[in-house]
């Protein structure tokens, strides 16, 4: 009876001793798991990775809030609004070789913003007794056109913050209609700017084709 109760306590011990595989973990690393890794959406913001050039497209901006990104010999145009929003904001970045004439901004209130455009053509017609801030950066070898229909020259001018122009002119006609602020040249006694200068050249009635015809290269594609 003895050897029995002694063979029990000697199992009871050799179980305890092994080590329960389920049990077994391995140490955990710092950061993130996997689960959790699996649950990250990257976004194009974290990525760094560039928004896909669009090419030889027409895009109409429709929206009282709107961005477009890399352009190159697109057109850009504006529909004829048909209700006007308190506020917005237009925002075109990396244009080239493009056509974007914006009429019938569908807000009194907001920013038309564009930024690195190169060897296009650029009308914006902003609504009058508007409180709209026009801010063109970076722009180079551009034909620019600012129109405010319905307002005698002179009497309000539309305002226009420029930056880094480079070869860029102002139709001549919308000189008495706007007020350009430069920002790369705050005027401390340097005279004239010459980075941004009026001269006449022919909007062919926003004519698309022939605005693309007589102003847009084909070269180097």
């Amino acid at each position: 009876m003895g050897q029995e109760i002694k063979r029990e306590l000697l199992q009871k011990c050799l179980v305890q001793s092994v080590p329960d595989k389920k049990k077994f973990l391995f140490k955990k690393r710092s950061g993130v798991d996997g689960s959790a890794a699996s649950n990250i959406t990257p976004t194009v913001g974290t990525t760094g990775i560039p928004a896909p050039c669009q090419r030889d497209e027409c895009i109409t901006v429709d929206k009282s809030v709107y961005t477009l990104n890399n352009l190159d010999h697109c057109v850009v145009v504006s529909p004829n609004a048909t209700s006007k929003n308190q506020s917005g904001s237009w925002t075109l970045a990396n244009i080239s070789n493009s056509i974007v004439v914006l009429k019938n901004i569908s807000f009194a209130r907001g920013s038309v913003f564009m930024t690195h455009c190169e060897d296009s053509v650029i009308i914006v017609e902003v609504p009058p007794k508007n409180t709209v801030q026009v801010r063109l950066h970076s722009f180079t070898n551009c034909k620019v056109e600012i129109r405010v229909p319905g307002v005698l020259p002179d009497a309000a001018r539309q305002n226009v913050v420029i930056e880094g122009f480079k070869d860029t002119v102002f139709n001549s006609n919308c000189e008495r209609f706007i007020k350009i602020q430069n920002f790369s040249d705050l005027g401390f006694g340097r005279g004239t700017d010459e980075s941004s200068q009026f001269e006449p050249f022919d909007s062919f009635g926003d004519n698309i084709t022939s605005l693309k015809h007589h102003y847009i290269s084909r070269d180097g594609r």
